[in-house]
């Protein structure tokens, strides 16, 4: 072998080891990147629900009405968010950002679901930026806890029970609440009816669709099957109907214990 040759077949081999290496650092990133944005979404939606249980747990009468964050709108995006149709949604004339470029998004509490181990926080908005972190209720809709029908919108995460990952677990008669903090109070309600449906149908089983009862919430989120987002068959509805509410007092300061001498 010449030493032309020689030196051909090195550059040769330097090129399939530069290709090999990017080959495995495209292999991490898409095994990776999921689970990294995944852990900086459910980071941000944890801290916002102890911030909710924080207001709940104080003394205070009268407290904010609002837990508020302020985000990237450009990070920790969720995939295929672009292509999705999640009702009316907010005017981005009306997106609320700060001095820095970051987006506000307020939240107004919480919704649990026990069947499913679910409790995560509610923004006031069905925004794509403020359903990444946590699920959104239609400011078009009706009201929580009054007549009507509100929409609450969440997506389907790949991670395993986060927000509304096992919505379709969730059927007739199972019950969930809803803790509002402008009025401190929990609304109880029951399922009456869960279904599938194609998306094209969705606008009329949200908009046009007459509500069976005086007062409901419904969730709604894609259906995904074997973690094929890309493929989303339709859309799961879980209409829950109001069955009771109670008012949430403010806690009590602890006396300290009495100390007994014998």
């Amino acid at each position: 072998m010449t030493k032309k040759e020689k030196k051909k077949n090195k550059i040769l081999l330097i090129v399939l080891d530069i290709l090999i290496i990017i080959c495995f650092v495209g292999a991490a990133f898409f095994f990776l990147e999921p689970k990294v944005r995944n852990n900086k979404q459910k980071k941000i939606e944890t801290s916002v629900m102890n911030e909710v249980n924080l207001l709940f747990d104080s003394e205070e009468e009268q407290m904010d009405d609002l837990v508020s964050i302020a985000v990237d709108p450009n990070a920790n995006k969720v995939p295929g968010e672009a292509y999705e149709d999640f009702g009316i949604g907010i005017n981005t004339d009306e997106i609320v950002y700060d001095e820095n470029g970051q987006v506000i998004v307020d939240f107004i509490g919480s919704l649990n679901i026990p069947v499913i181990d679910l409790i995560t926080p509610i923004a006031n908005d069905d925004s794509l930026i403020a359903i990444r972190y946590g699920v959104g209720h239609t400011p078009e809709s009706a009201e929580i806890g009054e007549q009507g029908r509100a929409l609450i919108f969440g997506h389907w995460f790949q991670d395993y029970g986060r927000v509304f990952n096992r919505l379709n677990e969730v059927n007739v008669g199972d019950e969930f609440t809803i803790d509002i903090i402008e009025n401190r109070t929990r609304y109880f309600y029951k399922v009456h009816k869960a279904i599938s449906i194609d998306e094209s149908e969705l606008y009329h089983y949200l908009y046009e669709d007459e509500p069976e009862v005086d007062s409901e919430v419904l969730l709604i989120t894609c259906i995904v099957r074997n973690n094929h987002w890309w493929e989303q068959t339709g859309r799961y509805l879980v209409y829950g109907e109001l069955i009771d509410s109670k008012y949430i007092p403010p806690k009590t300061s602890k006396s300290e214990p009495t100390v007994v001498f014998e």
